[in-house]
C-alpha cells in the first residue's frame, strides 16, 4: 500500500497514477490537493482567524501576501506557515507537544540529529513554489487502485474541503473519505489509534475486490470508533493483513480494470517498503 502524507501526497497521487502496478491501494493523510491556484480555502480561513483574534500586524502581512502562492517568495511561505500554526491552537499544539515531542523522546534518534527537521521543512519551503500551480484535477482524477483519504477534521494546513471535492471527482474500483475528529494536521501522529482502524480498514479492500464501492464514507472518526467498514471482510482478514497488488506484468490488465495478483503482505516487508519509498 502506499501510504502519502502531507507535502509528500503531491507525489504520492502521481505514483498512483502512473504507476498503480506497484502498489496494493492509495492512502492519503495531510492530503495535499492543489487545484491550479484556483482555490484559496486555507488562505481566507487564515485571514478569518487573525481578524477574529485582533491580531492587526499579522492579518496585515497575509494580506499583502496575497492569495497567488505562485507569486509567493520563499520568505512569503515561511511567513504563511508561521502565521498558520501559530493561529491555530490545535495545530501548534500537536506540533509542539506531538510532532516535536516525539522527536525529543524517540529510543531512535539523538538529540544532535533534530536540525535535520528544521532543514527538512526549509527544503520543503524551497520546493512548495513549485507545486503551486499543479492542478490535481487536469492531472487526472481516474485511479485504477482504490483510493482512501484520512484527513484531520480541522487541518489548516491543508482544509479537508478541497480535499473532500478531489475526493468527490474521483473514479476508483474503491473509495473512502473519513474524517478523523479533534485532529488537525499530522491527524496520524496526534490520533495513531484511530488511524490505525482506518489502515486496518483499507486493507480489507482484498477481500471485497474491484467493483464493489465504499460508498464515499464522510463520517468523522472519534474515540472509541472504528472506521467505515468495507463489506464481506472479517477480523481474520484485518489482522492478517491479506494483500493484493499489482505486479509490473499485470500493469496493462491493471488499468482495464483487471483483478490484481496476489503478492507478500506489509508485515513481510521493511519498514521503507510499507512507506511506499522503496
Amino acid at each position: 500500500m502506499l501510504l502519502a502524507c502531507s507535502f509528500g501526497s503531491i507525489v504520492g497521487l502521481r505514483l498512483a497514477r502512473n504507476h498503480p502496478e506497484l502498489y496494493c491501494a492509495y492512502i492519503g493523510t495531510d492530503q495535499n490537493i492543489n487545484a491550479g491556484g484556483r482555490d484559496h480555502t486555507a488562505y481566507r480561513a487564515l485571514l478569518d482567524r487573525l481578524g477574529t483574534a485582533g491580531k492587526r500586524k499579522e492579518l496585515a502581512a497575509v494580506t499583502t501576501i496575497g492569495p497567488d502562492r505562485s507569486a509567493w517568495s520563499m520568505e512569503d511561505w515561511s511567513q504563511y506557515n508561521k502565521h498558520t500554526v501559530g493561529s491555530d491552537p490545535l495545530t501548534f499544539d500537536t506540533i509542539k507537544t506531538v510532532v516535536v515531542g516525539s522527536l525529543l523522546s524517540s529510543p531512535l534518534h539523538s538529540l544532535r540529529e533534530l536540525p535535520a527537521y528544521t532543514k527538512a521543512m526549509s527544503f520543503s519551503e524551497r520546493v512548495a513554489p513549485e507545486s503551486a500551480t499543479i492542478d490535481e484535477w487536469a492531472e487526472g482524477t481516474t485511479f485504477v487502485i482504490p483510493f482512501f483519504i484520512f484527513q484531520g477534521e480541522r487541518d489548516v494546513i491543508t482544509p479537508p474541503e478541497p480535499v473532500r471535492r478531489f475526493f468527490d471527482d474521483v473514479t476508483a474500483p474503491v473509495k473512502n473519505f473519513s474524517l478523523i475528529q479533534d485532529a488537525s494536521h499530522f491527524a496520524s501522529f496526534r490520533h495513531p489509534d484511530r488511524f490505525l482502524d482506518l489502515m486496518l480498514t483499507a486493507r480489507r479492500v482484498d477481500e471485497v475486490g474491484t467493483g464493489v464501492p465504499v460508498g464515499g464514507h464522510a463520517g468523522a472518526v472519534g474515540a472509541g470508533e472504528r472506521g467505515a467498514d468495507v463489506a464481506g471482510s472479517d477480523d481474520r482478514d484485518v489482522h492478517g493483513f491479506s494483500c493484493r497488488c499489482r505486479r509490473p506484468a499485470d500493469a496493462g490488465r491493471a488499468r482495464a480494470g483487471s483483478r490484481p495478483a496476489p503478492c507478500a503482505s506489509s508485515a513481510d516487508r521493511g519498514p521503507r517498503q510499507q512507506a511506499g519509498l522503496a
